[in-house]
């Protein structure tokens, strides 16, 4: 079900392509300039998919997040491993530059965030004006793609919190 789902989406290729692409750009920063490196690493995560794909992304990813919910160890298995892992591995290598010292358990977790986050507006995005009395237009997707990377880069920068079991032991 979810081969058929994916067929004709490169998802693979469009994640790849959004974190290589986004590298040059990354570099061409000052160390000193880490806030932009940092919202311009989670502006390439969201931009390909919320901005260009969006009416593509839309009518996979609804029946996607559905298939993952109700089979998670096949999406693992047939989707993640296959065409998203190397994507997310280079992103977190990015985020991991920019935030030296963030412990990489914390930097996943936040990653995961971040997809979810994007998940959860393509899931919503039908029904998202209606549940704001148009209020929230999806429309503009460049100031949608604007706003989230205000809110994540602002998770991105929270401090890392020590679990309450891992503080005890």
């Amino acid at each position: 079900m979810i081969e058929r789902l994916l067929s004709g989406f490169e998802i693979d290729g469009r994640v790849r392509a959004a974190a290589r692409a986004a590298e040059p750009r990354l570099l061409a920063f000052d160390r000193a300039a880490r806030v932009p490196i940092r919202a311009k690493i989670i502006e390439a995560f969201l931009a390909p998919v919320l901005e260009k794909g969006f009416p593509a992304a839309v009518s996979v990813a609804v029946p996607l997040i559905g298939r993952i919910l109700s089979t998670p160890d096949q999406f693992v298995e047939r989707v993640y491993n296959r065409h998203l892992k190397e994507g997310v591995q280079l992103f977190s290598e990015a985020l991991g530059r920019v935030f030296p010292g963030m412990p990489e358990v914390d930097r996943l977790w936040r990653l995961h965030f971040m997809a979810g986050t994007m998940s959860h507006v393509l899931s919503l995005s039908q029904v998202l004006p209606q549940m704001t009395d148009g209020v929230c237009n999806l429309s503009d997707r460049k100031a949608l793609v604007a706003r989230l990377v205000t809110f994540l880069a602002a998770g991105f920068r929270a401090p890392v919190q020590v679990a309450e079991t891992a503080a005890r032991n």
